[in-house]
């Protein structure tokens, strides 16, 4: 869908609801979260301050209790650098 809406329609409508996701209490939401940043960091590395909050979510995510959640982190890291 980001490819479908400019960048800034994509982040008024949705940005700050997908960062929510970070604190569900489903991991396997968590977990989609993190592997969906290798698609959706791209778009935002224009703005440093939309690539630092990304960055930030994943390192979060690298400290999350579940395995599954920190491993997805791990590699969408991986992945985006």
């Amino acid at each position: 869908m980001i490819r479908l809406l400019p960048i800034e329609t994509f982040k008024k409508l949705f940005f700050e609801n997908l960062l929510a996701l970070k604190i569900d209490h489903i991991g396997k939401v968590r977990m989609h979260l993190a592997l969906s940043m290798i698609t959706i960091k791209p778009f935002f590395d224009r703005n440093e301050e939309d690539a630092m909050i990304i960055t930030e979510l994943l390192n979060a995510l690298i400290q999350d209790s579940s395995v599954d959640v920190a491993e997805s982190a791990e590699h969408s890291e991986f992945e985006i650098l």
